[in-house]
């Protein structure tokens, strides 16, 4: 556990890097309109920021919640229902 604290850094940094690489992968999915693509990448972003920043959790929810509608996916629009409500529930707000 103490080593864990010790190494708060590290993995912060770690966690930085894994949502900037996913971040730069949302705008080449945009570009090619590949609609399944950027859902999953929301997702990995959602999950990345679920238990770090609420907002930008909400705000990556939000857009996989958009882009379920669009591909007419029930599944997928329940799950990230859901996603939503984890966030909300985690942030206090609900």
């Amino acid at each position: 556990m103490e080593k864990s604290i010790e190494q708060k850094d590290y993995f912060l940094e770690e966690k930085l890097k894994r949502i900037s690489l996913l971040e730069s992968m949302v705008f080449d999915g945009n570009a090619n309109n590949d609609l399944s693509y950027n859902y999953t990448i929301y997702n990995k972003l959602f999950t990345e920021y679920k238990a770090f920043v609420y907002d930008s959790a909400m705000t990556y929810a939000k857009n996989k919640l958009q882009i379920a509608y669009q591909l007419n996916r029930k599944d997928l629009i329940d799950q990230t229902r859901i996603d939503i409500s984890f966030t909300l529930l985690s942030a206090g707000l609900f």
